[in-house]
């Protein structure tokens, strides 16, 4: 008997000791290392999936365009789907809306008059106009041009560029986060979704 406890307390000793892995493993069920793999996979997917989507949002827009832009003449079957299909995989040139600068300052302030871009990369959103000035201080020292927009909320968001379409926003997002002051959590504001005060 006394043996059989000693195997027990040592059993008992070896799972509180080596955790849940070894027993899931023993079981034959996923470790904790598989199951953040699994999580990690389904997150890059799910990126993926919503990069796609953007991308797929572009390219009608973009065909759109061009179908606006034929003359009224032009009926659809007489396009040339070649032509088309070069024109929407062909890269667009990066261009950046022109944004009106007033002269007391580095920082551009944007009226709801004066929103002429769609797209906003936003680099935060403060209440405190000391923590706006700081953020306007880290754009400027690093080469940026900060743009001031005001949201319902009541908060002052500072915008480190104005865009034309999504691609240029995210591509300018991607270069910003590289910044060793950038934020982790710059966005990309699209003026569609009315948050700012008109």
């Amino acid at each position: 008997m006394r043996r059989f406890k000693s195997i027990i307390v040592f059993l008992a000793a070896v799972l509180l000791l080596s955790g849940c892995d070894w027993l899931r493993s023993t079981l034959g069920m996923p470790t904790s290392h598989d199951l953040a793999k699994v999580e990690t996979e389904i997150r890059m997917r799910r990126v993926a999936d919503s990069l796609n989507a953007l991308i797929k949002d572009t390219l009608i827009v973009d065909s759109l365009k061009i179908r606006d832009s034929l003359p009224d003449s032009t009926s659809v079957s007489q396009i040339n789907k070649d032509s088309i299909e070069k024109k929407i995989t062909q890269p667009q040139p990066q261009k950046s809306v022109p944004v009106p600068v007033t002269a007391q300052s580095n920082t551009t302030k944007i009226s709801p008059s004066q929103i002429t871009a769609r797209f906003y990369v936003i680099v935060g959103s403060f209440k405190d106009e000391s923590n706006v000035a700081k953020m306007d201080g880290y754009l400027s020292k690093n080469g940026y041009k900060p743009i001031h927009l005001n949201f319902k909320n009541g908060y002052k968001v500072v915008a480190s560029g104005a865009f034309a379409n999504a691609n240029e926003a995210y591509g300018a997002m991607r270069k910003l986060l590289e910044l060793d002051f950038s934020p982790e959590d710059v966005w990309v504001y699209d003026t569609n979704q009315k948050l700012h005060i008109n």
